[in-house]
């Protein structure tokens, strides 16, 4: 209980001293593509991984997602001074390509749980036959074709 009310004190005080900054931006969608360009690395390397690799550890998941996400606080601060002049959504990618290697290097030093302890919560094609008596409007499958095409309908109104 008193991590989540340290916590949310310092992202408070962080959000706080923060926003003064995004006045910089050519825009409030550049901000925000630029920001979320530098946050989501670490987590996509963690989460594909963690979902389809039955090798990855929970250390490895750890410590990609604190350290990918200081170096990638370090990368937003050196392209907004200027330091580094490569386009951010190419720095997005090469930072995930970082973390994924990362994540690998980690999870093959540190120690793994047994196979049996992991076999539910990583994902396997016999996960989908078990999908064969649920109506098709509740399998994710449907559900993510439907979320595509209306992302795409909604991208090509305001286009």
């Amino acid at each position: 209980m008193t991590y989540g009310r340290v916590t949310t004190i310092i992202v408070m005080a962080v959000a706080g001293l923060w926003a003064p900054l995004i006045q910089n931006f050519a825009g409030l969608f550049n901000y925000l593509q630029q920001v979320l360009s530098f946050a989501v690395p670490p987590v996509v390397a963690v989460f594909l991984f963690g979902f389809f690799w039955k090798r990855g550890s929970n250390v490895a998941a750890k410590y990609t997602l604190v350290l990918g996400h200081i170096l990638c606080f370090i990368c937003l601060l050196l392209v907004n001074m200027g330091v580094i002049k490569i386009h951010f959504s190419i720095i997005a990618g090469l930072l995930t390509i970082v973390c994924m290697i990362g994540y690998i290097a980690i999870s093959l030093t540190s120690k793994v749980d047994s196979i049996e302890n992991l076999e539910n919560l990583t994902w396997s094609r016999g996960d989908t036959l078990l999908l064969r008596d649920i109506p098709w409007f509740f399998q994710a499958k449907y559900i993510g074709i439907l979320l595509i095409f209306v992302t795409l309908i909604i991208v090509a109104i305001f286009w």
